[in-house]
């Protein structure tokens, strides 16, 4: 026997049939991640359209709502100029008795009652005047 004898090469087609496994396997692999990636792909654009529409309806709600903050925001300050002395006496009355019972005025229960008249037509006007302007405001 000769001292450098060859070796058996594997043959070429072996090769290629462990190739072709390969290419198999991986084929398979990327067809199943492709068919993810597409049912994954109808899923967002079954349900994107839907949140979409759901996004914009909330979106005009919210901006319904800040107008009509602000339209009740002007409305609080108006008042708050037009009839300032009458807000500040209820202050002051409150602070001098945070119980929030009414005081008599120099003990008079005959002064208490009209004042509690005069309170109660002084808000009903309010009131009136609140709603004639929210009305107009729209």
């Amino acid at each position: 026997m000769p001292k450098f004898s060859k070796k058996a090469a594997p043959s070429p087609i072996n090769n290629i049939r462990a190739r072709l496994t390969d290419l198999k396997a991986s084929k398979e692999l990327l067809c199943s991640s492709i068919s993810a990636f597409q049912s994954e792909k109808t899923e967002i654009e079954d349900t994107l359209p839907l949140l979409i529409d759901r996004l914009i309806k909330i979106h005009a709600h919210v901006e319904d709502m800040y107008n009509e903050r602000k339209t009740y925001d002007s409305a609080i300050l108006e008042l708050q100029n037009t009839y300032a002395m009458i807000f500040q006496g209820q202050t002051d009355a409150l602070m001098d008795n945070p119980e929030g019972t009414k005081q008599m005025r120099n003990g008079s229960v005959l002064e208490q009652e009209e004042d509690d008249e005069e309170t109660a037509m002084l808000k009903r006007e309010l009131k009136s005047r609140e709603a004639n302007h929210a009305v107009d405001m729209l």
